[in-house]
């Protein structure tokens, strides 16, 4: 605590309010190495300058590697998926549900073997500023039915992914 260089308050759950770093960084799988990092003040945005370090971070692979990136819902943004395409790459991003739980509504779900009370669906949707499609991946699971209305009301866990085929 106290005034370090660079410290900004930011979103922190734990200790609301404290100047903190929001580091950007970017680790081989196999071997757990840090490809790259960017120490950021506590206040930048997951997303923000993440097609410069994305550029960066290939610079620093051989171009015969298969590059896959995982990322959270920071990571979600149609020009981070552009630069990840043209260059081949694969990538799983989280997606927030916030604006899309009517869409989720709408899609034809199927159980998952072996997992009682889990349902799957896979489906193409076209964002806002997004030149095409892309695929999304979830995964919902039933946590209660609320029967205290005229109709039952199913409710839902649900996670979104979305991933390059």
């Amino acid at each position: 605590y106290g005034d370090q260089e660079g410290a900004e308050k930011g979103y922190n759950p734990k200790k609301k309010g404290q100047k903190g770093y929001n580091p950007l960084m970017a680790f081989v799988h196999e071997t757990g190495e840090v490809l790259h990092s960017w120490f950021r003040c506590g206040n930048a945005y997951t997303s923000n300058g993440i097609v410069e370090f994305m550029k960066e971070c290939t610079a620093r692979i051989s171009y015969r590697i298969k590059l896959m990136v995982r990322g959270d819902s920071g990571f979600f943004t149609g020009e981070l998926l552009d630069y990840l395409e043209s260059l081949r790459a694969g990538y799983l991003i989280k997606v927030k549900l916030k604006n899309l739980v009517l869409l989720l509504s709408q899609q034809n779900w199927s159980s998952i073997p072996g997992h009682p009370g889990y349902e799957q669906t896979v489906f193409y949707y076209k964002c806002a500023g997004w030149s095409h499609e892309r695929r999304f991946l979830a995964v919902r699971y039933l946590k209660k039915v609320d029967k205290s209305g005229l109709f039952p009301m199913p409710d839902y866990d649900s996670r979104l992914r979305l991933s390059q085929e």
